[in-house]
């Protein structure tokens, strides 16, 4: 029936079947990660990507696929990603310090890291962290001692917007 609202097995089905296509790139070699971020009563939305059998080499591209669940629609891939500017307020408003250099250097199973250099002190390295937990996205930043290589405080975690940017993906904003 053409009013039957798409289920999340239907809805997961689809999302293999579309990542496995070679719509975001080749699938050979490859499997599908992913997690539900926000099902609502016309959509689901997840977090997916296609990762290497053997483990990343590389930090994993992923994805905001929306699927729609009246039309079973599968809308244009968004990268979840932090942009420039968005890691600069991130890092400003956390450390009140200035972004030298930022890079993509680990992911986890549901988390996007970025390692960032600040202007005032080019010794101190901060992580921040997109992470997914069930239906929400958070941001941490994290202070790293180069000395020891391990975490010498947490400098801020705070709740990423579920609204900002609402079509592209959640886990853009950071610090509100």
């Amino acid at each position: 029936m053409p009013d039957e609202l798409m289920t999340q097995d239907e809805a997961v089905s689809a999302l293999l079947a579309y990542m496995f296509s070679g719509a975001i790139g080749s699938p050979k070699g490859k499997r599908v990660g992913y997690a539900l971020i926000e099902p609502t009563p016309t959509t689901f939305s997840w977090s997916a990507a296609l990762e290497d059998l053997d483990g990343p080499t590389t930090p994993i591209d992923r994805y905001l696929v929306k699927i729609d669940r009246q039309s079973k629609e599968i809308y244009t891939p968004k990268p979840i990603i932090l942009s420039e500017i968005e890691l600069t307020e991130a890092i400003f408003t956390a450390t009140g310090h200035h972004l030298a250099s930022s890079t993509r250097f680990t992911d986890g199973v549901l988390s996007i890291s970025y390692k960032i250099i600040v202007q005032e002190s080019l010794d101190v390295v901060y992580v921040v962290q997109l992470r997914h937990h069930g239906c929400s996205v958070h941001g941490f930043i994290h202070d790293f001692d180069l000395e020891n290589g391990r975490p010498s405080s947490l400098a801020c975690a705070s709740s990423l917007s579920n609204t900002g940017r609402e079509e592209t993906a959640r886990g853009h904003r950071v610090g509100k």
